[in-house]
């Protein structure tokens, strides 16, 4: 597609961020019931249903535009996806195994933080406030998910040892 205007390169982004809401709902629906801490399995899940209903959502943003553009697909977060999946059979059971997880779905997270927030920029700088302020909340959802995320990882890498630097530094000596 040859993008000649601001407002069809808006439009793009929005239909890359609805079929991009489509992958991640079914990206994790997929994982999350191999996580196996109880609280990253339940954000997992949450966060795979907000994506259902943000597909809804930016069908919706779409639906006002009236139009659809020939527009291409990223495959950055499929492969993102496999990668986890990968993670999820070549890494043993446990917290580092989830901590994995994490780290994947983290990076998901951050495309998605970037394409919200740029979408709702765009909607700013048209004038289309409730698009801003609808693609704000999901911005902020996803931000908070990413929040999440990095407090249940946090926490999992307690058990870890910590290696202190000045052994790091008398090994590098060695």
């Amino acid at each position: 597609m040859k993008t000649n205007d601001f407002e069809t390169m808006y439009v793009a982004g929005l239909q890359e961020a609805e079929a991009l809401a489509v992958t991640v709902a079914d990206g994790l629906t997929e994982l999350y019931p191999q996580a196996d801490d109880p609280e990253l399995r339940e954000t997992l899940r949450a966060h795979a249903i907000d994506a259902r209903e943000n597909a809804v959502r930016l069908k919706s943003l779409l639906n006002c535009h009236g139009r659809l553009l020939d527009t291409d697909v990223d495959g950055s977060v499929d492969a993102l996806f496999a990668l986890a999946r990968h993670a999820m059979t070549t890494t043993a059971r446990g917290p580092l195994r989830d901590m994995a997880l994490i780290s994947l779905v983290q990076r998901i997270e951050h495309h998605e933080i970037a394409i919200y927030g740029t979408l709702a920029a765009y909607a700013k700088i048209l004038g289309r406030q409730d698009e801003k302020v609808a693609l704000g909340a999901i911005l902020e959802e996803d931000r908070a998910t990413d929040e999440d995320l990095t407090a249940i990882a946090t926490r999992l890498a307690q058990p870890f040892p910590r290696v202190s630097l000045e052994r790091s530094l008398s090994v590098a000596a060695a």
